[in-house]
This record gives C-alpha cells, sequence and structure tokens, in this order.
C-alpha cells in the first residue's frame, strides 16, 4: 500500500513539474516574442524618425534650389545680361550689381560651397562665386551633358552625380550638380541656364550621421540615378550599381516597393 502511495506520489509531482515546465516555456516564448515585437516597432519608429529628418534635410535644400532658380528665372536684369551683346561698361556694371544684389536675397546665400553659373544661349557666362574660376569656356559648358539636358527639359529641374565641377575649386571633388533652363514667355523661349553646384560631401551631411556600420542610404534622382550615397563604392563602382537596381528590383517583385 505503502509502495502505491510512494508511485502516485512521484507521478503527481512529475505531471505537476511537467505542467510547471510547459508554463514556464510558454511564458519564455510569449515573453521572447513580445520582446521581439516592442523591438521591432521601437525599429521601425526610430527608422521612421531618422527618413522624416532625412527628409526634411533634403527637402529644404532642394526647396531652396527651387525658389532661387524661379526668382532667377523671373529676372530681367539676369535674361538682359546673358542676351545683350553690346554694353556700355557702366551700364553693364549697374546690371552685375543688380544679378548680385537678386542672388544674395536667395536662400542659396546660407551654402557657403556652393557655386552658382549662368550660362547664356551665346555662351556667356556669369560666375557668382568670385573666390572660384571656370575651368571651361561658355562654350563647352553649353555643350556638356547636364546642361543639354536642361534644355531638353525645360520645366524640370536636372541632378545629377558628377566625378568632378566646372571651377578650380570644384573639379577635384566627386559633386552634385543642378541645372534648370532660364525660361522667358511662358516658357517658350530659352535664354540660358542655371547651374548650381555642390560637393557631394557636403550635400551627404544631410544624412551621413544616421547611418552605421550596417546600414547605408543611398539617394536617387528623378531618373532613378544614384546621386549620392555614405558607401561611395555605390557612385563609382558598375558592379556595386549592379548589385543596388539587383536588390531593387527583387524588392519590386516582392511589392515592397
Amino acid at each position: 500500500m505503502k509502495n502505491k502511495c510512494n508511485t502516485l506520489f512521484f507521478k503527481i509531482i512529475i505531471v505537476v513539474l511537467g505542467a510547471i515546465l510547459c508554463l514556464a516555456g510558454a511564458l519564455s516564448v510569449l515573453n521572447i516574442k513580445t520582446s521581439q515585437d516592442v523591438f521591432v516597432e521601437n525599429f521601425v519608429e526610430s527608422q521612421q524618425k531618422i527618413f522624416r529628418q532625412i527628409d526634411e534635410n533634403i527637402y529644404e535644400l532642394f526647396q531652396n534650389v527651387t525658389a532661387a532658380t524661379s526668382v532667377i528665372c523671373g529676372s530681367s536684369s539676369v535674361r538682359e545680361y546673358l542676351g545683350r551683346e553690346k554694353w556700355e561698361a557702366a551700364e553693364e556694371f549697374r546690371n552685375i550689381l543688380d544679378m548680385k544684389k537678386i542672388l544674395q536675397q536667395q536662400p542659396l546665400a546660407k551654402y557657403s560651397d556652393m557655386s552658382l553659373i549662368l550660362v547664356g544661349n551665346n555662351g556667356k557666362t556669369y560666375n557668382y562665386n568670385s573666390t572660384s574660376r571656370l575651368i571651361l569656356s561658355g562654350e563647352e559648358l553649353l555643350e556638356t551633358e547636364i546642361i543639354q539636358q536642361a534644355y531638353e527639359t525645360p520645366k524640370k529641374l536636372i541632378c545629377r552625380y558628377e566625378s568632378g565641377g566646372y571651377t578650380d575649386v570644384m573639379k577635384s571633388y566627386p559633386v552634385i550638380m543642378m541645372a534648370k533652363a532660364i525660361t522667358n514667355n511662358g516658357g517658350k523661349t530659352i535664354d540660358g541656364v542655371i547651374l548650381l553646384t555642390i560637393k557631394e560631401k557636403d550635400f551627404r551631411n544631410n544624412y551621413e550621421v544616421f547611418t552605421t556600420s550596417s546600414n547605408d542610404i543611398l539617394i536617387f534622382n528623378q531618373d532613378n540615378e544614384i546621386i549620392s550615397s555614405n558607401y561611395t563604392e555605390y557612385l563609382t563602382s558598375s558592379s556595386e550599381i549592379e548589385k543596388v537596381w539587383d536588390a531593387v528590383e527583387e524588392m519590386q517583385d516582392k511589392k515592397v516597393l
């Protein structure tokens, strides 16, 4: 009788221990799942905040560029300077002062490392940054791909990555160039092109603080071309660019994008 009681007691103990272990395991799984959900939720929220901040930084830059190009396009002083062939010295000097006053009032003034060049249809140029010198003539600038694109699509702000700029200050640095046609008569005629250039590393300051060793950021233009990245191989290596497009296509197939 005593042996039966002992056997029953041990069976009860085993059942209770088994139940406790099962409960502990279930609670552990639940805790892990809850922790994972909380981590994912916090990670997603933090990434959303980061992307919002990056978006605001870059949006502000392009908003300022758009505002400035709009004012420049509407300036009769700019159009006259670029289009007029013959000037009296004093008259041209006054015209240049008027242009400088207009340009100084634009929000681009706070971007000290950004260059601004005006190019007329006749090859006449105006370099707003007096501390730099153009390394191409006006005629050569008119032949560049970005200015040709601006003529072809006058309503569009062209934005491209280039390995070097067109001034002695910018020529040795990877840059982001922005070009906009100077239109007149409701966009029917083009008087020239505005060319803005900023060092890619300065543009990168808008987001580089948010990058880590485990993630990279790539900025694309309207034509889906990479114009900036904290990992420079994405800008210069064809094999790395191909990897990016493979990843983009995969995400599109999975409807992630």
